[in-house]
Formats: structure tokens, C-alpha cells, sequence
């Protein structure tokens, strides 16, 4: 019951922040760039969901969102060189985000970070060896705060041509 109302609390939340705006569209209505959502395609915009059961499935996030993930995806797909700290390549790093992370999050975030982390240290039962109830929720916070700075719609659809109204 805890997981669902975590996952529920992060589903308004998330749409929350993006207005709730194209909350719960059918998947078949979405017009995805990158292959794995769209299907194998040439230079059109398709979606390989539209012939499929799932295709009136409601997505919960909004549209924006989602359209982000798929252009993430299509950067992905093409192999789009990556920069890191003055140096350009063309596989990018596994440790690219972890360091994004510690350079661009603010000194506060951090501090509240490791007051939540030490915390839960200090309430963790050695006898039991079991977080408690309200540690399980720290994780999710933490990593929650990702979404709290959400996208701008108009660079997601004037970055791919293809997505022009």
C-alpha cells in the first residue's frame, strides 16, 4: 500500500509541475521520433504502438514529458557526440550523469541530502536490521527532486523538425 501512494504521490506530482497538460493521452496518439518507440522508419514520424492491444492504454505523464524521452532516445539512436569537462566523444561515459550531478546540484541540496542520509543512519535497527517505515521514503524523495526542474516545451518540439506543429 506505502509503494502505491509513494508512486501515485509522484504521478500528481510530476503532472503537477507540467500542468497536467496531455495527462493520460492514449499511446496511439503520440508521434514518436526515435526507433524504439516508433518503429523502424525512414525519415517519417510513426508510432509502433498504433497496431498493437496497448494502443488506447492511457499514458499518466504528460505529453511533454514523454516527447522528451523519446528525443533523448532519438539522440541516442543517432550517436550524437557527447562533451565532458573540455573533451568530445562519441560512446560519452558511464559516470557522465553521476558527475553532472555533483556539479550542478547546490551546495543546500546536498546538505539536506546528507542530513536525510544520516538520519536515517542514525535510526536504522540493528537488532532488526530493517529500515522503518519512514525511511523507505527517502530514497524516492531524493531522487524526486529531478523533476522538480521540468523541460521547456518549446525546445523539446523545436529541437526535431519533424515534431513541428
Amino acid at each position: 500500500m506505502g509503494m502505491v501512494l509513494i508512486c501515485a504521490t509522484a504521478l500528481l506530482l510530476i503532472n503537477g509541475i507540467y500542468g497536467f497538460s496531455g495527462s493520460c493521452e492514449r499511446l496511439a496518439d503520440y508521434r514518436f521520433a526515435s526507433e524504439l518507440f516508433g518503429g523502424q522508419m525512414s525519415s517519417i514520424v510513426e508510432n509502433r504502438f498504433r497496431q498493437t492491444p496497448f494502443r488506447d492504454i492511457p499514458v499518466p505523464l504528460p505529453r511533454d514529458m514523454v516527447m522528451g524521452i523519446d528525443l533523448q532516445r532519438l539522440d541516442f539512436e543517432r550517436g550524437f557526440p557527447s562533451y565532458l569537462r573540455g573533451e568530445w566523444a562519441s560512446q560519452g561515459w558511464w559516470y557522465y550523469y553521476l558527475y553532472a550531478l555533483a556539479i550542478k546540484m547546490p551546495l543546500g541540496m546536498w546538505m539536506l541530502v546528507a542530513l536525510a542520509v544520516g538520519m536515517s543512519l542514525r535510526q536504522w535497527s540493528v537488532a532488526s536490521g530493517r529500515w522503518s517505515a519512514s525511511e523507505k521514503g527517502t530514497v524516492p524523495i531524493l531522487f524526486g527532486t529531478r523533476f522538480a526542474n521540468p523541460p521547456n516545451p518549446a525546445q523539446v518540439v523545436l529541437r526535431d523538425p519533424r515534431l513541428r506543429g
